[in-house]
């Protein structure tokens, strides 16, 4: 739990306290590990692996698993934010008592650790600092989820390429992880499209050289 960034300030003693209070699930790639519009009834955190975050019209069915795995998603959905070993899950929405926002689809294999809302909530409380961590974690998202929008609007060339760049600043190995038809399902796009335009900076790259 210690690279967990909200509870990375805490004791070993609290740290290992809280691990036995957490279950946690590993995921394949494109596995699911929970759908927008679902009961917000656990906080994930993130040990090992990375998340997508996708977010479509809040009407439409809840994504299944298998939904996930085959790519049976609506193509009104679009990507929210990518996330990595050390974030959270659905706190906010946890914390409120609400609907999950988004769904959380893994990228690569990645192991979750989960806690109840209710166990969360109780932190919160008897720990001390704890609050102030959140509330701090979440406001960063905030303004981190923003910014990802303002780019998410923008034409799809823009959203192909800041996809490919935030997967790799964050240390997903692009080529194993990131096919055309990946990025498709994450800029609300097809594939052919993309990979069009792939293969139009493939050319510009070369060009260049």
């Amino acid at each position: 739990m210690k690279a967990i960034q909200i509870f990375n300030h805490l004791p070993s003693q609290t740290l290992e306290l809280i691990s036995r209070k957490c279950d946690l699930c590993s995921y394949r790639p494109n596995g699911l590990i929970f759908s927008e519009n679902a009961k917000a009834n656990r906080v994930g955190f993130i040990v090992s692996g990375f998340v997508k975050l996708m977010r479509g019209d809040r009407k439409l069915p809840l994504v299944t698993e298998k939904d996930s795995e085959l790519g049976h998603v609506s193509d009104k959905q679009m990507l929210v934010d990518l996330l990595g070993p050390g974030d959270s899950l659905g706190a906010a929405c946890a914390l409120l008592g609400d609907l999950y926002s988004s769904s959380a689809i893994a990228i690569t294999p990645c192991n979750v650790a989960f806690l109840s809302a209710d166990a969360f909530v109780s932190m919160l409380h008897q720990i001390d600092g704890l609050s102030e961590r959140v509330m701090q974690s979440l406001a960063k998202s905030l303004v981190e989820s923003e910014k990802h929008a303002q780019i998410m609007n923008g034409d799809l060339k823009t959203r192909v390429m800041t996809i490919r760049r935030r997967c790799s600043h964050l240390g997903i190995d692009v080529d194993q992880w990131l096919s055309n038809a990946e990025v498709a399902r994450m800029a609300g796009a097809t594939r052919v499209a993309v990979s069009q335009i792939m293969s139009r900076e493939k050319r510009s790259q070369t060009t260049r050289m």
